[in-house]
């Protein structure tokens, strides 16, 4: 995926302040939100995106061109670039005034009328469309706004404070807006304080805090925690709850005695049925839970987690090594050796036994009496002596298979002995 937005060792001096250095990119594509308080250098990064601002060092490039260089206004032919301004002072109508403003944008002739009225119904302008604009309220200067910087439909869309001024229906309608823009590969980049209501559509944060980049990266990134409001019928062992609630990583904030009322975060909606199974158990009746929005206190609080947590793993780095410490280590090494060279002699063991077979006394005594105690021998010369003398002579050899005494068998010899 392309940079269609690249901020390369940012600088910008004023009187008083400096910003940056800064150092981000924007993936074509991706909707990325560009947060800070008042003063924290986010307006000054919009104003140099859109060429507003040409004095500054380092580099800074926009569909690939260097905003430092003599065509760098043909970046701007695919940006469109919405702020809130003030209309008290124009005479002419709404439709004169965007029909102009699309000659200027360089939009086709033949279109400017579709897309003009397109726009101003879209905004519920088109009953105002002949009325002079100095005589609109804040509301409907601002939609007038929306429309200018919509109304050319370029890749890259830069919006500053899109929701201001603008009640709850007409929010939701912009949050639709964008979804469609994210689903038609445009790359949107905004700046709100009502960050709750477009959390879920934003890809990648750009945080600043006091001319500093502080954060850049995924919602996963930055481990941002959704926070709740808990009210109760009644006050409850809080400081066991709170000892729960960090064991299973969830974040307690405060106690609220007046309202009766905890504040809590989690960054998974998962972890609140151990809440609700650990007050079922407790028995403490729940009076209320409320979802609180998305706002730059509760990212500032995740920046605080992340970097509380990379400070732990710096200073275990960083942190110098006694002799003492050294040598309990090297001792420590030597006896995992140790025991690592004992469990292979073991295993090694083990494995010869199951390949030998043991013999023991017992079991020989079992196996000889199953052992058949062979015949006599047959001497094969004394056969072979009576064969030659008894050729032909059946009677011979019916006799020579007469047994004789030597062959005699064992009960008669038992027999004969008893006789004597």
């Amino acid at each position: 995926m392309e940079n269609v937005v690249e901020f390369r060792n940012y600088v910008k001096k004023f009187k008083s302040t400096k910003i940056g250095p800064i150092n981000f990119e924007i993936k074509k594509g991706t909707t990325t939100a560009i947060l800070g308080a008042s003063g924290s250098g986010k307006s000054v990064v919009i104003k140099t995106i859109i060429g507003a601002i040409s004095n500054f060092d380092g580099d800074v490039f926009v569909s690939g061109f260097s905003k430092k260089k003599r065509k760098a206004h043909l970046a701007n032919k695919e940006i469109s670039f919405y702020t809130q301004m003030d209309f008290s002072l124009y005479e002419m109508n709404v439709v004169t005034y965007l029909k102009n403003m699309c000659i200027v944008l360089g939009i086709d002739k033949k279109s400017i009328n579709q897309k003009v009225d397109y726009w101003l119904d879209f905004f519920d302008l088109k009953k105002d469309a002949h009325k002079k604009i100095k005589n609109f309220s804040w509301g409907m200067q601002n939609r007038l706004s929306l429309i200018l910087s919509l109304i050319k439909d370029t890749e890259i869309i830069i919006l500053d404070e899109p929701g201001a001024n603008l009640d709850s229906s007409w929010r939701n309608k912009m949050r639709n807006l964008l979804i469609d823009y994210k689903n038609r590969n445009r790359t949107v980049i905004i700046t709100s304080h009502n960050i709750d209501e477009i959390n879920d559509l934003i890809d990648f944060y750009v945080v600043l805090e006091k001319g500093k980049l502080v954060f850049k990266g995924t919602k996963l990134d930055l481990n941002m925690y959704a926070k709740y409001k808990m009210y109760f019928y009644e006050r409850f062992d809080y400081e066991s709850f709170q000892k729960f609630l960090s064991g299973k990583n969830i974040k307690a904030f405060k106690y609220d005695e007046l309202e009766n009322s905890i504040v809590f975060a989690t960054n998974s909606t998962k972890e609140i049925n151990w809440i609700f199974l650990y007050l079922i158990k407790e028995t403490t009746p729940i009076l209320n839970l409320i979802k609180l929005p998305v706002n730059m206190d509760s990212i500032y609080k995740a920046l605080e987690d992340n970097n509380e947590y990379k400070k732990e793993i710096e200073d275990l780095a960083t942190a110098p090594v006694d002799k003492k410490s050294k040598k309990l280590a090297l001792k420590l090494e030597k006896k995992a050796q140790k025991e690592q060279k004992l469990l292979e002699a073991k295993e090694k063991a083990e494995n010869l036994k199951e390949i030998k077979v043991e013999i023991k006394p017992e079991n020989i005594e079992k196996e000889t009496k199953k052992i058949v105690e062979p015949e006599k021998p047959i001497d094969e010369k004394k056969v072979e002596t009576k064969l030659e003398s008894s050729e032909n002579d059946p009677k011979k050899i019916i006799e020579s298979e007469k047994p004789t005494e030597d062959s005699k068998p064992i009960s008669e010899e038992k027999e004969s002995e008893k006789s004597i």
